[in-house]
């Protein structure tokens, strides 16, 4: 699968409802495929480790401008969201 996909939030939850423990479990495959699949765009493009690179891809699933983070590059550019190392800039200082 290349392109986006919305989840709609059934999806969401029946991955955490155990009552329906078939649609729990494809709903679980379903979401761990997609937030896989962007990570690992992410750490082949950028070469991040595996854990920075499902930070990032949260921050743009939920289409952060800004990701506040000591532990990456202050100003580094992930497409359209930008790393902010919150004790090198104030909050006034992001538009």
């Amino acid at each position: 699968m290349t392109g986006l996909a919305f989840v709609d939030t059934n999806v969401l939850v029946y991955a955490r409802d155990a009552s329906e423990p078939e649609k729990q479990r494809t709903a679980a495959t379903w979401l761990a495929h997609l937030w896989h699949q962007r990570a690992w765009t992410i750490q082949d493009r950028y070469g991040q480790s595996w854990w920075d690179s499902l930070i990032i891809a949260a921050a743009q699933v939920s289409q952060c401008r800004y990701l506040l983070t000591e532990d990456l590059q202050d100003l580094q550019r992930f497409d359209d969201v930008t790393v902010i190392n919150p004790f090198r800039h104030p909050p006034e200082s992001l538009d």
